[in-house]
């Protein structure tokens, strides 16, 4: 009984969650959608440049105030969160988005300067969520992905855009952000690769 309630109560905050509401949209915003078509291997970069976290308009910004915030209640725990928040990408978040991106579309990922193509994504936004007892929000990435020669990283062939990418565990027992974002970067794999797989054109 225990176990139900909260899997209910988990429920009901996702419903009352503007941005879980709202289902994760991808859409072609310029080039040619069957851009991969035939294609066996691709590298996939990583960019986090241009990125702001919950009401931070930059990712500096953030890391400096939560540092702050946990080293006031115990010093060294912020300064190892701030590693930890930065470090995470590969551990994680990278590893999740490419796992999904490669089960969804049969393409290796690699990193080999003489593939043809690399993806980048550019992170743009990332909502870290909480999951504390009854009270939950979860987590959500905005990215755009652009598909570009691997010799010249310059010439955009395909960009699409990425909204909402939701980062939430099945049964709620997300209590981490790493997990809860590492979640949002598997949903946001899946959907991009299964898009590019179906070769379809979301512009209409």
């Amino acid at each position: 009984m225990k176990t139900l309630s909260v899997l209910l109560l988990a429920l009901m905050g996702s419903l009352c969650n503007p941005r879980i509401a709202t289902a994760q949209r991808i859409r072609l915003i310029e080039g040619n959608a069957s851009i991969l078509d035939g294609v066996t291997s691709i590298n996939i970069l990583f960019d986090y440049s241009q990125m702001r976290v919950g009401h931070f308009e930059n990712d500096q910004d953030y890391i400096q105030h939560r540092k702050a915030e946990l080293n006031e209640k115990n010093w060294g725990r912020g300064t190892r969160w701030a590693k930890a928040w930065i470090a995470n990408r590969k551990s994680f978040y990278e590893p999740s988005f490419q796992q999904a991106f490669g089960e969804s579309t049969g393409i290796e990922i690699t990193s080999n300067p003489d593939v043809a193509y690399t993806l980048i994504l550019k992170t743009t936004f990332t909502e870290p969520g909480y999951n504390i007892r009854f009270k939950r929000k979860s987590a959500s990435i905005d990215a755009e992905a652009w598909i570009v020669f691997t010799t010249d990283t310059t010439q955009v062939l395909a960009k699409y855009s990425i909204e909402d990418a939701p980062g939430k565990s099945f049964d709620g027992y997300d209590f981490t952000a790493t997990q809860r974002i590492a979640e949002a970067y598997n949903a946001a794999g899946t959907k991009l690769g299964q898009l590019l797989k179906s070769k379809s054109n979301p512009k209409q």
